[in-house]
């Protein structure tokens, strides 16, 4: 409750009209929208600068390391913003709250990801249940719906409309070995089928 109370002074600070500052436990992110590259660098520093003085006052670390800065633009070379004289390393995609946001917004590299988890989840249960999981096929049926299907549409209103063909086939992908399971139909069955 104490860290609700402080989280809550920065969270209720007057911000810039493009500034937006979201917060989950002690993770902070801020989404900040300017025009034109030096606007971008100028508001951002100033937020962050702004941010830095909340934490000093409550002498609160950043971990510089864990920091990371997404650039969602036509803009070639974003602006390099700094905390504490330390430039904030630009990634091409980030993963805030179990969700990778990448800088096209085309939500690759979090389907990406959803799938090796499921994957690695697949093995797991066939190793420990057998190929066929020696369950009915209500109990398969249910497992799937209750684990695998609830990962792949955590925030699926995000990135699922309009869902391009690149991400059908990665989800037609995603779903395949559990549906096989499922139905108990053989390898070469068309997805489609299933």
């Amino acid at each position: 409750m104490f860290w609700n109370l402080v989280a809550n002074e920065i969270i209720s600070e007057e911000w810039h009209p493009n500034v937006h500052l979201q917060a989950f436990a002690d993770d902070f992110i801020f989404v900040i929208n300017e025009p034109t590259g030096a606007k971008l660098k100028a508001t951002a520093q100033a937020a962050l600068t702004k941010f830095q003085h909340w934490t000093d006052k409550h002498q609160l670390k950043v971990s510089t390391e864990k920091s990371t800065t997404i650039l969602i633009s036509r803009l070639v070379s974003g602006p390099r913003v700094k905390w504490d004289n330390q430039i904030i390393k630009r990634s091409t995609s980030l993963k805030y709250l179990g969700v990778i946001i990448d800088n096209k917004l085309n939500w690759a590299d979090h389907l990406i990801s959803m799938k090796t988890k499921l994957t690695h989840l697949h093995q797991k249960i066939s190793r420990i249940a057998g190929t066929n999981w020696r369950l009915n096929k209500d109990l398969r049926r249910r497992l799937y719906k209750t684990v695998a299907e609830r990962m792949i549409l955590q925030v699926a209103a995000a990135w699922a409309y309009p869902l391009s063909a690149r991400q059908s086939r990665l989800l037609n992908s995603i779903q395949r070995n559990f549906l096989l399971n499922i139905t108990g139909a053989y390898s070469t069955t068309p997805t489609a089928a299933l």
